[in-house]
């Protein structure tokens, strides 16, 4: 039983991405994080193994998603070290460069 399925025109989207199994495990949507723009098939089969109850399968996609995190999120010594880390790893993909705006990083603050 979802606490949404009376209000539909809500949708439950978690941001970390440690969350977004036990999220969706408990009716929530989605997530919105960030390493679905390097690895999306990742979170789609986590998100996939969740709504089919395979919690090995959850648990470990759950370490693969949590170690990706670690070696991205954490590549710079700043507050914002988590987009900085993204925006090296896409650029690395050639997807994206890796110049983060200065009035961006001004606005995180």
């Amino acid at each position: 039983m979802s606490i949404f399925e009376d209000r539909p025109e809500f949708t439950l989207l978690v941001g970390p991405e440690k969350l977004l199994g036990e999220s969706v495990m408990l009716a929530g949507h989605g997530g919105v994080n960030g390493g679905v723009n390097l690895c999306r098939r990742l979170y789609v089969r986590l998100c996939g193994a969740t709504q089919n109850g395979d919690l090995d399968r959850l648990f470990a996609m759950r370490r693969e998603i949590m170690q990706i995190s670690r070696r991205v999120y954490l590549i710079a010594q700043y507050d914002w070290s988590c987009l900085k880390g993204l925006k090296c790893a896409l650029s690395l993909l050639e997807i994206c460069d890796d110049f983060m705006e200065e009035s961006a990083m001004d606005s995180m603050y």
